[in-house]
């Protein structure tokens, strides 16, 4: 029996700012989501869904959007079925900005907005039982920000990350009932 061990990283509304010889150079990124698998050794990446990213100098300000995102991919290679992440996405929405404001002055932000997300973890294909979900994660108005700025060589760093729902549902075993915890 092969295993299965796996790790998701959601990044959401990320951003990066690092010294660049002696003046500061400012970048942000958002991502949605992206993912890393690993089973059995074999590593899979979830490429990250509609990436925003800039770096000031000079000023920017980008924006991404999907209405509409569906993706299945297979982690478990080895496995046969492969075990697969099947995730919906809705209403994604990324954005970053940044610049310099005058001499002593500079701002990097990046957010994300999701309507509704649903990721799966199964075989590709399902088997029969019809029905039959190992792990359901699903939410909704899923939002995150996070900004960092430098004025006058003082620094404010801050985030936010928030949703209405959240719901992470499994069968307690196959044929039963299933156990949800609901945020």
């Amino acid at each position: 029996m092969k295993s299965l061990n796996f790790a998701i990283f959601a990044i959401i509304g990320t951003f990066t700012a690092s010294a660049v010889g002696p003046v500061m150079a400012d970048a942000s990124m958002a991502d949605a989501l992206a993912g890393r698998f690993i089973a059995d050794g074999d590593l899979t990446i979830l490429p990250a869904v509609a990436p925003a990213q800039g770096s000031a100098p000079p000023s920017y300000n980008y924006k991404e959007a999907v209405p509409d995102c569906v993706n299945v991919l297979d982690i478990a290679h080895k496995l046969t079925p492969p075990a697969a992440l099947y995730a919906h996405l809705t209403g994604v929405w990324d954005h970053v900005m940044g610049g310099e404001f005058g001499v002593d002055s500079h701002v990097s932000e990046g957010d994300t907005s999701i309507a509704t997300a649903a990721l799966m973890f199964n075989l590709n294909p399902t088997e029969p039982p019809a029905g039959i979900v190992p792990l359901l994660i699903s939410a909704t108005a899923v939002h995150a920000s996070a900004s960092y700025s430098v004025v006058r060589r003082s620094t404010l760093v801050s985030g936010t990350a928030s949703f209405d729902q959240l719901r992470i549902s499994t069968p307690i075993r196959q044929g039963s009932d299933s156990m949800s915890i609901v945020a």
